[in-house]
């Protein structure tokens, strides 16, 4: 049987490009029904650090970290720094 979009198995993409000022990073998963691996991120000054869970040891500093929503994308730049958009307005929670 080809697979076709209507039966293709679904597939996740969480990935991360930086030039070493700026990052992108997208979490993404093609099923509706199901979510893709988690990936975490938290603002520091001058920065956000990202991680696939919490890094943090300490109580409040683990409350900083936001899990960044299904089929999202985290941008940051110096000059502008963080935002997030939807890159799949069908499936974006």
């Amino acid at each position: 049987c080809p697979i076709t979009a209507e039966n293709a198995p679904p597939s996740s993409l969480n990935f991360a490009v930086s030039d070493g000022r700026s990052l992108v990073v997208i979490r993404y998963r093609s099923s509706p029904r199901e979510d893709p691996p988690t990936l975490y991120y938290r603002r520091v000054p001058g920065g956000v650090v990202v991680a696939s869970e919490p890094s943090s040891t300490d109580r409040d500093a683990l409350s900083e970290w936001i899990l960044l929503g299904k089929n999202r994308m985290l941008s940051f730049s110096p000059a502008t720094g963080v935002a997030v958009e939807c890159v799949d307005p069908a499936d974006c929670d």
